[in-house]
Parts: C-alpha cells; structure tokens; sequence
C-alpha cells in the first residue's frame, strides 16, 4: 500500500525503515500482547510514551490510541513479517 506502517517511514526509494522509538513502541506493543497484556493496557501504555514521537524522519500527526487501534494495529498483516 502507499500508506506508511506505523514505526517506519519510507526513504529516498521508497522502501520502508524503522523509525526509530517509534519502531521501538510498536515492536513493545507486540510484545505486551505476547505476554498476555490486554488491548485497553496497551493502549494506555502507548498514549503514556506519547506515541508517534517525532524522530530525525517523521513530523507526527495527532492520532487517538485506542482499544480499537490497538486492535487494528495488531491484526495488520503487514507486521506478521
């Protein structure tokens, strides 16, 4: 898809690359899951670290972390590798 995945941006070629703590937070948010975290504490944890951070590549946009992100974001094909 055209759109950038959530802990990446697209470089000069347009491949994807992690964004750094924004990569980080993401990649915790898998984790959290794994150890059995629910949907409503992972969002919360992620509004706390003030999720998207704005990095050396990206300028965030306002987003709502919710249950429902969290959700979508955890059933998105593209993470599974």
């Amino acid at each position: 898809g055209s759109h950038t995945k959530h802990g990446y941006y697209k470089d000069a070629l347009h491949f994807l690359r992690p964004d750094g703590d924004n990569f980080a937070l993401i990649s915790e948010v898998f984790a959290m899951r794994l150890r059995k975290s629910s949907l409503a504490e992972i969002a919360a944890w992620l509004r706390e670290k003030g999720y998207p951070l704005k990095t050396k590549h990206t300028t965030p946009k306002k987003l709502v972390i919710s249950v429902k992100f969290i959700s979508d974001l955890l059933r998105e094909p593209f993470y599974a590798g």
